[in-house]
């Protein structure tokens, strides 16, 4: 969890989340569902979850030269309890028949086609130069293996899809400090097995798992390493499963000491294969997925949630407390909106983010804030699903838990938060408006430093040009007018829509790629739709919030 009464935090950087579990948690109620995410990284298609640890343990030992370490780890901070499970059993031996499971999403809008599948395995005590797995077999599933209702859409438990397995310059070693240290070696090599997929598997947007065992002579026994992220047990998300020849149960690491906490584990795989992109427009607070922003309020008094889907029609949801602070974003990578509140805790452990994902209808909760925070969520990581974060006053920091990168702190000083993909690389950026100054590093690599605006005036970014980046925009109440800083041709326009006591409220509501205009007045929304024109709606009440004046772009 971020940690409550404002403690310091330890900085991650290259994305990886390290010392993450110290600082983070996830709260989920019974039946909530959680998968894993994708990322395109080292020209794989997908890569599921780190291995190694550095070339050096944490005690200090140098691995092997050219090769890294994949050690145990315990939580940042905790000093009595640790990672205890060096490997679990995928491995067909000669007593039981193992199998292990994980899962990958396929984002919206996304088709893959998927050549490969790479797993990693060791066997105790193996010192040949020459890999000892000779075969392994593959199934992809639709659906969680085990669950009533999946089915098996590629593969067998029989056929050798073994294409190579080769060193994969890894020795997976245990806990070099906490609780009780052990002696770094390099008795077991990690292997990197390469599965062939044949034919290529076409996959739509969606969820799937694969399940894989591998072999070696004799049937010997073999284990696969699981996922390692340093200064962490385990990450939100990680599900992974074992076949025990008797039924499939989820797979744990289950602590050193006993006494320690049962975590889920996941294990690292990539996909080897291609990707296409289909054309999909997306818009903040677009609860049907139709690239539209849809008219929709929020009212205090009932805690309810009015959509007015621009496709799907009227729905309204109970979700929230008259004090809430509104986060609508697409969380679970479906294309939709979720309803969603920012509700600051100071509690240990007490959710901060409340999120009704609209795939499935699942319940998230993540304890990330304390009182004075200021939600920013947007997809930082680039992965398709939006990521809780906050910012900071107190220390100027945003705070952004990743769905693929875990927690990454960023110090940008500031009054407002302005969110967006300002550079449209696909991953939103840490940018701070004060008093018409612009500030912010940029995801791309470069920095922003723009002056728009002036004290009084309402920052909304948006994509006004429809170029695929950010536009810095203000709405000047006293004199109704929007002015855009176009990122296309650098030169700023100016729009009458508007008076004062007006909420803006931006949004791509025609569906052209644009975002246009909009204000909220007393229960009817004018909107400057780019393409479709002026359009008055009736929808809502007077004290009812317009959501989309809450959703970053």
């Amino acid at each position: 969890m971020l940690k409550k009464h404002r403690n310091p935090l330890r900085l991650i950087t290259g994305g990886l989340a390290i010392g993450a579990l110290a600082v983070l948690g996830l709260w989920s109620a019974a039946g909530t569902t959680a998968t894993s995410v994708p990322s395109t990284v080292g020209g794989y298609l997908y890569d599921n979850a780190p291995l190694p640890t550095g070339t050096m343990t944490e005690s200090g030992v140098a691995a092997p030269a050219g090769t890294q370490w994949s050690e145990l780890q315990h939580d940042t901070g905790n000093t009595t309890e640790s990672n205890t499970t060096l490997g679990t059993s995928c491995s067909l031996t000669t007593a039981t028949s193992f199998r292990c499971a994980d899962d990958f999403t396929v984002p919206a809008g996304q088709t893959w086609t998927v050549d490969q599948v790479v797993t990693f395995a060791y066997q105790t005590g193996f010192s040949g130069s020459t890999s000892p797995i000779l075969s392994a077999t593959l199934q992809i599933w639709s659906g969680r293996p085990g669950d009533s209702g999946s089915s098996i859409i590629f593969g067998d438990t029989t056929t050798n899809r073994l294409a190579t397995s080769t060193d994969a310059l890894i020795y997976r070693t245990g806990g070099t400090v906490v609780p009780a240290p052990a002696t770094p070696g390099t008795t077991r090599k990690v292997w990197q097995n390469n599965i062939t997929v044949s034919p290529a598997q076409v996959l739509s947007a969606g969820t799937y798992w694969i399940d894989f065992q591998t072999a070696i002579a004799a049937n010997g026994a073999h284990f696969a390493p699981p996922a390692t992220v340093v200064g962490s047990r385990t990450q939100p998300g990680w599900n992974a499963r074992q076949l025990t020849g008797t039924g499939w149960v989820d797979a744990l690491d289950t602590g050193n000491p006993a006494a320690a906490p049962d975590v889920n584990v996941d294990f690292p795989f990539k996909l080897v294969g291609t990707s296409s992109t289909a054309t999909v427009a997306s818009s903040r607070a677009d609860f049907d997925h139709d690239g539209k922003t849809d008219v929709s309020v929020f009212r205090p008094s009932e805690g309810n949630w009015y959509i007015n889907g621009s496709t799907a029609g009227v729905s309204v949801i109970n979700w929230g407390i008259s004090t809430d602070v509104l986060t609508p974003a697409d969380y679970d990578g479906d294309g939709k909106a979720d309803t969603a509140i920012f509700r600051a805790s100071d509690t240990e452990g007490a959710a901060d983010f409340y999120i009704l994902n609209s795939a499935g209808f699942t319940l998230s909760g993540y304890a990330w804030g304390s009182t004075g925070d200021v939600p920013t969520v947007g997809d930082f990581d680039g992965d398709g699903k939006d990521d809780v974060a906050i910012y900071r006053s107190s220390d100027s920091n945003f705070y952004v838990l990743g769905s693929t990168s875990g927690m990454v702190v960023t110090n940008v000083p500031g009054t407002t938060p302005v969110v967006g993909d300002y550079d449209g690389d696909g991953k939103a950026d840490t940018v701070m408006y004060s008093s018409g100054s612009w500030a912010g590093p940029l995801s791309g690599g470069t920095v922003l430093s723009g002056t728009l605006g002036g004290a009084g005036d309402v920052p909304v970014q948006g994509d006004y040009d429809g170029d695929g980046k950010t536009d810095l925009a203000v709405f000047r109440a006293a004199e109704g007018n929007w002015y855009i800083f176009r990122s296309s041709d650098s030169q700023t326009a100016v729009v009458q829509f508007g008076a004062a006591g007006d909420v803006p409220a931006p949004g791509d509501y025609d569906g052209d790629g644009t975002e246009d205009q909009a204000i909220y007045r007393g229960g009817t929304w004018w909107i400057n739709g780019s393409t479709a024109g002026v359009s008055v709606v009736a929808f809502g009440l007077g004290s009812d919030k317009p959501v989309p004046a809450s959703a970053n772009p």
